[in-house]
């Protein structure tokens, strides 16, 4: 898993809502969030960018960081 830089929106329910993420010097927002689900590597997120790419956000609460945990083809849904 390769360290990122998320923009990320919490409720009062604690659910997260990434907005944007910075990868390799390039800014991609967030067009839609698909599952969460969470492990022992962290919370997992897919989310989708508006070219259609999914990718899995892992943010670790022990060390309040944020990993990209895979980045998919061009995708339809998430």
């Amino acid at each position: 898993m390769e360290p990122v830089e998320v923009t990320a929106r919490w409720n009062v329910e604690g659910s997260v809502t990434p907005l944007q993420f910075v990868w390799k010097g390039c800014i991609y927002t967030v067009e839609s969030t698909g599952r969460q689900w969470n492990d022992p590597a962290g919370l997992h997120v897919l989310v989708m960018v508006p070219d259609g790419t999914v990718f899995e956000l892992v943010f670790q609460p022990e060390s309040l960081q944020w990993f990209l945990g895979f980045r998919g083809q061009n995708s339809a849904l998430v």
